[in-house]
C-alpha cells in the first residue's frame, strides 16, 4: 500500500507540474502580445509625429518661396514702369529736338505736350490699375496664409487628439493588465489552497480506508511537500511581482 500511495504522491505532483508549465507558457505568450502591441502603437504615434514635423517644414518652405517670388514680380514691375516713363520721357524730348529749329515749332510743341499729356495719363491710369492688382494680390496672399496657418493648427489639434486616444488606449490596456495579472494571483492562490486541502483530504481518507495510521515520518514527509508548494508558488509569485512592476514602469517613462 505505501508503494500506491507513492505513486499516486508521484502522479499527482507530476499533474501539478504540468498545470504549472502550461500556465506559465500562457502567461508568457499573453504578456509577449501585450508587449507587441504596445510597441506597434508607439511606433506608430512617433511616424505620426514625424510626418506632421516634416510637412510643417514643407509648408514653412512653401510660404517662404511663395513670398519671395512675389517679391521678385514687383521689383520686375517696378523697373519696366520706370524705363517706360524713361522712355516716354526721352521720345518726347527728342521729338521736340527735332521740330524747334521748323517754322512749326510752336504747332509742334504743343501737340508733343497734347500728347505727352495723353500718354501721362493713360501711365497715370496703368499705374493706378497696376497698383490696385498688387494690392489686391496682397490682400490674397494674407487670406492665403491665414488659411495656411489655419489647416496648420487644425492638423495640429487633429495629430494631438489622436495621440491622445493613442496614450489613453494604452492607459487602459495597462490597466486591464494589472487588472487581469491580479485576478490571476488570487487564483493561483486559491488554488494553492485547493491543493493544499486536497492533499490533506487525500491522506485522511487513505487513513479511513485503510484503517491504519500514519507513521510520524509519513506526516513528516506531507507537511514538508506542503511546506514545499507553499515556498514554490511564493517564491514565483514574488518574483512575477517586481517584473511587472518594473514593466509597467518602463511602459509610463516611455509614454
Amino acid at each position: 500500500m505505501p508503494l500506491i500511495v507513492e505513486a499516486k504522491k508521484q502522479k499527482d505532483k507530476e499533474d501539478r507540474r504540468l498545470i504549472r508549465r502550461t500556465l506559465r507558457e500562457i502567461e508568457r505568450q499573453k504578456q509577449k502580445d501585450l508587449r507587441e502591441k504596445l510597441e506597434y502603437r508607439e511606433t506608430v504615434s512617433q511616424q505620426e509625429q514625424q510626418k506632421a514635423q516634416m510637412r510643417e517644414e514643407e509648408e514653412k518652405k512653401e510660404d517662404l518661396r511663395f513670398l519671395k517670388e512675389s517679391l521678385r514680380l514687383e521689383k520686375e514691375s517696378e523697373a519696366r514702369r520706370l524705363a517706360e516713363r524713361q522712355r516716354h520721357v526721352e521720345a518726347h524730348q527728342s521729338r521736340a529736338d527735332r521740330i524747334a529749329p521748323t517754322t512749326r515749332a510752336e504747332a509742334a510743341t504743343r501737340s508733343a505736350i497734347a500728347r505727352y499729356t495723353k500718354e501721362q495719363a493713360e501711365l497715370e491710369k496703368k499705374e493706378l490699375e497696376q497698383r490696385q492688382r498688387k494690392k489686391q494680390a496682397a490682400e490674397d496672399n494674407t487670406e492665403y496664409l491665414k488659411r495656411q496657418v489655419q489647416e496648420r493648427q487644425d492638423r495640429k489639434k487633429a495629430e494631438a487628439e489622436e495621440r491622445r486616444k493613442i496614450q489613453q488606449e494604452q492607459e487602459e490596456d495597462a490597466k486591464a493588465y494589472k487588472i487581469e495579472t491580479e485576478a490571476k494571483e488570487r487564483n493561483k492562490r486559491l488554488e494553492n489552497m485547493k491543493q493544499q486541502n486536497l492533499l490533506l483530504q487525500q491522506i485522511e481518507e487513505h487513513k479511513r480506508r485503510t484503517d491504519m495510521s500514519v507513521s510520524p515520518t509519513e506526516i513528516k514527509l506531507n507537511r514538508a511537500l506542503l511546506e514545499q508548494v507553499k515556498e514554490f508558488k511564493s517564491n514565483h509569485l514574488s518574483r512575477a511581482l517586481p517584473r511587472r512592476c518594473q514593466k509597467d514602469d518602463s511602459d509610463s517613462d516611455d509614454n
